[in-house]
């Protein structure tokens, strides 16, 4: 296996203080954290974790958003969602800027910033992450997203769950925009025991 680098984009969102909780910049989605170079670098799996997956991010039950250079070794490093509790890995995105992208829709159709915040200030920070996001986006997407981000926020057809955009439209825009595929491909990350 050739080593890994990773994505130039990556190194930016951090510079930029897009990852800092305590930065103006930080970009926080829905139940993620996002992982400091030194806890990526520190980072141990369960001892019956399969080798190769790299954390950058983890939710609040210790999931792990991971770089998954094995999986594809003539592409850009997928990005594959490995819950802690369960044996079975999804690939979320061929690449970083696939996962930013689909994680900023998944934010537009579906966020839970209303849960801790006003509603109007949840609508103004989908706005801004939207619109930082895309600076790490290929144009296309980019204004896909500032468009989107026009659009008001409001209750979904899934009580107590408000978005910008429906989950129906959320799919076609990904089926349109992210061709892989192996996208949403499940796989174990974790051997049986």
């Amino acid at each position: 296996m050739t080593a890994f680098s990773l994505p130039h984009s990556f190194f930016r969102l951090h510079e930029d203080g897009c990852c800092d909780p305590h930065n103006e910049m930080h970009i926080q989605f829905t139940d993620m954290l996002w992982l400091t170079p030194e806890q990526m670098e520190n980072w141990t799996f369960d001892k019956r974790s399969i080798d190769g997956f790299i954390p950058f991010a983890q939710t609040l039950n210790h999931d792990c958003w991971c770089f998954a250079p094995h999986i594809d070794s003539n592409a850009p490093a997928p990005v594959a969602f490995c819950p802690e509790e369960d044996e079975v890995a999804v690939l979320y995105a061929p690449d970083f800027a696939s996962f930013l992208y689909r994680m900023m829709l998944d934010e537009m159709a579906s966020t839970y910033l209303v849960a801790r915040e006003s509603f109007a200030e949840a609508s103004y920070l989908i706005r801004n992450y939207a619109l930082q996001v895309c600076t790490y986006l290929p144009t296309a997407w980019a204004e896909r997203l500032t468009d989107l981000a026009e659009r008001q926020l409001c209750e979904t057809d899934d009580v107590n769950f408000y978005g910008m955009l429906s989950q129906d439209e959320l799919e076609q825009i990904i089926a349109e925009d992210i061709s892989y595929d192996r996208l949403d491909e499940e796989f174990e990350h974790i051997l049986p025991e």
